[in-house]
């Protein structure tokens, strides 16, 4: 019943457990504290936010943002997982996770680059976002210069979740352009990476396969 106390460790460690594709342990635990705890306090509801995101879990995500809104206070920080402030988080998650709108992609990575400099944990989260926002528009060279950016800054900060993604969108960069052998040896390293990180069968990762098997195709290995 030291909810106070369980609320502050799962505020501090729900990333960890995040980036090692253990996102259903992080929710199990939100589930167990009192409803009224989580819906008082923006910390509590920005993990749930990002981890109903993780899940695709679109609906769960959009009411604890607002609920974090409602609340206020969005400049309070600097938060227990890393970020600047309540903003800085709500900002990188709408980057993150925009659900197919492009320019809100574009617009809040813009602002979450300026909320979260080169030195902050969650900055490879940033410039994966802006990357797969400029990857899904076609815009290939501003792509990877995001994506290298993210495959730099992931491992120091041990954000494996984007750090993985980032190495299979540029594979897929690469066939994209023609550059089939490429593409395979960054799709392999890709699931390389995956694998040691435990997350290979992670639904947060699975643009690794996607990037495998594009590659694979490219190589006449249709089956």
């Amino acid at each position: 019943g030291a909810y106070v106390e369980a609320g502050q460790l799962i505020a501090e460690a729900w990333v960890h457990y995040a980036n090692a594709g253990r996102t259903a342990s992080v929710l199990d635990w939100l589930a167990r504290l009192p409803e009224d705890r989580v819906n008082g306090d923006a910390r509590l509801l920005l993990v749930k936010a990002w981890v109903s995101a993780m899940r695709g879990r679109e609906e769960d995500t959009r009411a604890a943002a607002a609920r974090v809104r409602a609340l206020g206070g969005l400049s309070d920080g600097p938060l227990p997982d890393g970020f600047a402030s309540l903003e800085s988080s709500l900002s990188v998650l709408q980057a993150t996770f925009g659900w197919g709108d492009l320019d809100a992609i574009l617009a809040h990575g813009a602002r979450s680059a300026e909320l979260e400099g080169p030195d902050s944990p969650w900055r490879p989260v940033v410039s994966w976002a802006l990357g797969w926002a400029h990857l899904c528009d076609d815009e290939l060279d501003e792509a990877e210069r995001w994506l290298t950016e993210t495959t730099v800054l992931a491992p120091r900060t041990d954000q494996w979740i984007v750090g993985v993604a980032a190495v299979a969108d540029l594979s897929i960069i690469a066939g994209r352009r023609g550059a089939h052998e490429d593409a395979m040896r960054l799709a392999l390293e890709a699931v390389d990476l995956a694998r040691r990180c435990g997350l290979l069968d992670a639904v947060e990762d699975g643009e690794v396969h996607t990037a495998h098997g594009v590659a694979l195709l490219a190589a006449g290995r249709t089956a």
